[in-house]
């Protein structure tokens, strides 16, 4: 048997086996790309006549054979291939996408009708894990349709984990997915879930699919994750390009034991005779959760592209406010407040959303609402200092159009989706998009911009993922680079990299009755997604794509609402360093006046932390109840961590991760929500009674090496606590100099510090401030009146 291992000894007669005796000498130009280190725990693979085999870390996979699906003939017949010959193999050396050195076996094989199937396993040089792909070249003389490329499927019970199978999480990195959960459950099936009126999202069986109706089978796309020991141990999975189409996973779990499935879901693309089409590549990485889904997203930044230069940005926005009584006045009254108060409050962006505009398919100024036109509005929010935002569905239409330029058929009333490939659709498209851009809008929120994948496309020869890069290509296109855009998809679209600024990764923030959470349904879930903890849940597994492929937007938060549920929410949003966007009554003088509680909230929002959040159980925790960011300084590190209660009762909340080494074995514990220095913690602390369904916001601060050095431990300035406001901490002998980012934070608030001797104000630039103590060797030191954009020091020496 070749084996495809890490061994120097294998990799030469795996070399020699194919007679490419030559391309070994590229190791010699690759050895100098860094890889990680070899261990004990590397993947062992191999691919036999093209039969796949691994085994890493407690997992081991059998009998993984590729295979595809065509519709052939005129009647469109389904013709499923699994080729089981003896195939032709050859074998290369390359470069992955991100540089590391990785070695392709391709196998071979062609159909009695002439359809020709190539199979390519590419090891990567660092042992860690392989990339799977497939090509399909039509050799017969008609056109036919592609379905599906099955890019492996094993038997029954041939992926297999070793201990208690409860141990054993999978899940995913995607929102549309609720089937997530442990190996040693039979979860609810979708059809009970369907009966208790769950959100069931877009991942799912048909009602004509038997599977639909067995609790043994979960379907997830583009991304599953498989881990043990607190998210240390297992493996991720994920398409990642070059962008050619959907992924799909089909999952049968029995206590431990899987069949596995991965289909490139090609939505029956057409293939001229002599043709040739390629697959989706999948990445398979047995690395520690957060390593390997990093690397998964910075893969797909390098072959789709990523847009974060312009980052994450923070505003208002209409929805959640004036709701559906959005008109020219309100947005003008909003406007002013945000000019008056910039100094507090210097909001980026002020978005107009859904029913400004006479109806969806019909872009222009609502009469009633927005009797002087758009360009009035545009030109206000820009004298106020903000970018104009506009809510848009260009694809989504109530007002009837000709049948030929829908996706499939429009439903009775003529509503539906245009098609981006047809020309008259594209057309449409540029011409509605290019009015707002010349009324001055420079943010976009597309929203309901969808190609479902059902219906057939104008153009044959695209996938639903090439669709959607063909519009939003043409839509970056006519708005520019100077434009942000951001596609309101609900979901990490990884098609979408290179031409959006942020994608929003949930559902709509809770309104009215939705910020009281219902109770889960059989699978531990809630009904729907826009209840806070199904908002927490999708936020936190998304967030690793935060900052790498697009800024993530996890919808609004709110400043006026003083509730577990909504300090939960804006802890998260707080963290996760993505979108800072509120809808509040800015205008409300009662509530947002400054020095008011509603005012500082929304300050402490600005700007959007630097340092990104992610789910620090992520791979095992399917509610996330650990979330947050270890910020890295030269002056020292801390962290910002929320723990999350999700019972009904109050709780302690256990600090369970590995992910805090950067702070030694102890180190100071801040409470955020209650401002309270909490004492000296280490890998065992436990949050104390935390309310039900709400959060412990922590600062955990690595101690000094000379314990006599007063450290800073804490900072209401910013939901961030230090990540954002402080720019910069310079121990001075027994005192310490704190400089603050004079454009982030509250304009008042308090910084805490911890110190061995008395601490006294030696000086101060760029605001106001008094030292008081605040327990047992804590000063607490509040901030009045700083001065947006003049720097901001203030110095502090300990009396002996």
């Amino acid at each position: 048997m070749s084996k495809i291992t890490k061994k120097s000894t294998s990799r030469r007669e795996f070399v020699k086996s194919t007679g490419r005796i030559a391309a070994a000498s590229a190791l010699l130009v690759l050895a100098t790309v860094p890889a990680l280190a070899a261990g004990e725990d590397d993947m062992r693979l191999s691919a036999e006549n093209g039969v796949l085999e691994f085994s890493a870390k407690g997992m081991r996979l059998t009998g993984g054979r590729p295979g595809l699906t065509l519709l052939v003939g005129e009647e469109e017949k389904l013709l499923t291939w699994t080729p089981n010959a003896t195939p032709q193999t050859a074998s290369r050396v390359r470069q992955t996408a991100l540089g590391y050195p990785g070695e392709d076996r391709s196998f071979s094989w062609v159909h009695p009708d002439g359809y020709a199937l190539t199979w390519t396993i590419c090891e990567l040089e660092d042992g860690s894990g392989f990339t799977l792909r497939s090509e399909f070249k039509n050799g017969s003389a008609e056109k036919v349709r592609l379905h599906n490329f099955i890019l492996c499927r094993t038997p029954r019970d041939a992926f297999v984990c070793a201990g208690d199978p409860a141990s054993w999480c999978l899940g995913t990195t995607s929102f549309y997915n609720r089937r997530i959960g442990n190996l040693e459950r039979v979860l609810p099936s979708e059809e009970e879930l369907a009966h208790q009126k769950a959100y069931l999202g877009r991942v799912q069986y048909s009602t004509r699919d038997p599977r639909r109706k067995d609790g043994h089978w979960r379907a997830f796309r583009d991304v599953i994750t498989l881990y043990t020991d607190s998210s240390q141990r297992g493996l991720t999975m994920g398409a990642v390009g070059p962008p050619v189409s959907d992924v799909r996973f089909n999952v049968r779990v029995d206590h431990g034991r899987m069949l596995l499935e991965i289909l490139g879901t090609m939505n029956d693309v057409l293939v001229d005779p002599g043709e040739t089409r390629e697959s989706e590549q999948i990445l398979v990485l047995a690395r520690p959760y957060r390593e390997a889904v990093q690397t998964m997203f910075r893969w797909i930044a390098e072959t789709h592209g990523s847009r974060t230069q312009r980052g994450a940005l923070f505003g208002w926005l209409s929805w959640y406010g004036p709701y559906t009584g959005i008109t020219a006045d309100i947005v003008g009254r909003v406007a002013k407040a945000v000019g008056k108060h910039r100094d507090r409050i210097p909001m980026q962006v002020i978005q107009l959303d859904d029913l400004w505009q006479v109806d969806r398919g019909d872009w222009r100024a609502h009469p009633g609402r927005f009797p002087d036109g758009m360009k009035v509005v545009a030109d206000a929010i820009r004298q106020a200092g903000a970018i104009p935002g506009i809510w848009m569905a260009v694809m989504n239409t109530y007002v009837p159009k000709p049948k030929h330029w829908y996706q499939g058929k429009p439903r009775k009333d003529g509503a539906g989706y245009i098609d981006p490939t047809h020309p008259e659709g594209e057309k449409f498209i540029r011409e509605s998009v290019r009015r707002m851009y010349q009324d001055g809008y420079r943010y976009y929120k597309f929203d309901f911009n969808h190609i479902m994948g059902a219906g057939r496309l104008y153009n044959p020869k695209l996938t639903r993922v090439q669709a959607m890069r063909h519009l939003y290509g043409m839509l970056r296109e006519e708005l520019g680079e100077d434009s942000y855009i951001l596609a309101c998809t609900g979901n990490v679209e990884r098609c979408l990299a290179g031409f959006v600024d942020a994608v929003r990764v949930g559902s709509d923030s809770p309104r009215g009755g939705r910020w009281n959470t219902p109770p889960a349904l059989s699978d531990q879930f809630y009904p729907g997604p826009g209840v806070v903890p199904a908002l927490i849940r999708t936020a936190a597994q998304s967030a690793l794509a935060n900052g790498i492929l697009f800024a993530c937007d996890p919808d609004a938060t709110f400043a006026v609402r003083e509730t577990n549920n909504a300090h939960a929410w804006e802890s998260y949003v707080g963290l996760l360093g993505g979108l800072n966007m509120i809808s509040e009554p800015l205008d409300r003088t009662e509530v947002f006046s400054p020095g008011s509680r509603a005012m500082h909230m929304v300050e402490i929002l600005n700007p959007p932390a630097p340092d990104k959040g992610w789910s620090m159980n992520g791979g095992v925790d399917p509610w996330h109840r650990q979330f947050g960011f270890v910020a890295e300084r030269s002056w020292g590190n801390f962290a910002s961590v929320a723990l999350y209660n999700t019972g009904e009762e109050p709780a302690d909340v256990v600090l369970n991760t590995t992910e805090l080494g950067a702070l030694g074995d102890e180190f100071h514990v801040w409470s955020f929500w209650d401002e309270r220095y909490v004492g000296l913690g280490n890998a065992d602390f436990a949050a104390r009674n935390v309310p039900p369904r709400g959060v412990a916001l922590l600062r955990l601060t690595a101690q000094p090496k000379d314990e006599d050095q007063p450290v800073l431990v804490g900072s209401s300035l910013h939901y961030s606590m230090g990540s954002a406001e402080i720019k910069e901490v310079r121990p001075s002998g027994s005192g310490i100099t704190i400089e603050l980012n004079p454009k982030a934070g509250a304009i008042e608030g308090k910084l805490f510090i911890y110190s061995a001797n008395p601490l006294q104000l030696k000086g101060v630039t760029g605001a106001r401030a008094t030292v008081t103590p605040a327990g047992d060797r804590v000063y607490v030191v509040q901030l009045e009146q700083r001065s947006r954009g003049e720097r901001q020091v203030l110095s502090l020496v300990s009396i002996e």
